[in-house]
C-alpha cells in the first residue's frame, strides 16, 4: 500500500486506518512489528506518535534518538518504540520482550540497521512484520509504502 500524506489531518485519517488494522491483526497476532526505513527528518517519530495518540491520547510520545528506547502503556496495547541511529539494539533484550504474554506493538526506527538475516528471526506465527518506508517529495509531502514482511 502507498498512501500520500500532505498535511498532519490526513495523517490522523491514515493513522486511523492503521488503528484498525492493528485491532484486527491483535486478534491473531501477539506481536506486531513495524520496521521503518526513512531518513533523518522523515516523519518517522510524528507518524508513530499520532498512531500512538490515537490508541490513546494522554501517552507523550517522544523520540528515543538519544536513549535507544522507549515504552509507552496504553489501555490496549505496550507500546516499544525503539531507534536504532545511535544505540544498537540489543537483540536478547528484544526476544525477552517479544516472549512476554501482554500484546505488543513495536516501532523500530532505523531498521536498515539491522541485517536481513536478523529481521527475518522475529518472524514467528504469532508475530506480524511491516516494513515502512517514507519518502519526501519536491512538496514536502511524505509518501508512504507499506510492505508485510
Amino acid at each position: 500500500m502507498q498512501t500520500i500524506i500532505k498535511d498532519l489531518n490526513a495523517l490522523e485519517n491514515l493513522c486511523l486506518t492503521i488503528k484498525k488494522s492493528i485491532l484486527e491483526n491483535a486478534k491473531t497476532f501477539k506481536n506486531q512489528i513495524f520496521f521503518f526505513e526513512a531518513g533523518m527528518g522523515s516523519g518517522k517519530t510524528t507518524f508513530i506518535r499520532s498512531l500512538v495518540n490515537s490508541f490513546d491520547k494522554e501517552l507523550k510520545v517522544a523520540s528515543p534518538t538519544f536513549t535507544g528506547a522507549h515504552l509507552y502503556r496504553g489501555q490496549e496495547f505496550m507500546f516499544f518504540h525503539y531507534d536504532l541511529y545511535q544505540v544498537p539494539l540489543f537483540l536478547e533484550e528484544f526476544y525477552e520482550i517479544l516472549n512476554m504474554s501482554e500484546t505488543k506493538i513495536i516501532f523500530i526506527e532505523w531498521a536498515e540497521k539491522l541485517d536481513t538475516s536478523i529481521k527475518k528471526q522475529f518472524a514467528t506465527e504469532d508475530t506480524k512484520i511491516e516494513k515502512i518506508t517514507i519518502e519526501i517529495e519536491e512538496t514536502e509531502a511524505r509518501v508512504f509504502n507499506f510492505l508485510e514482511l
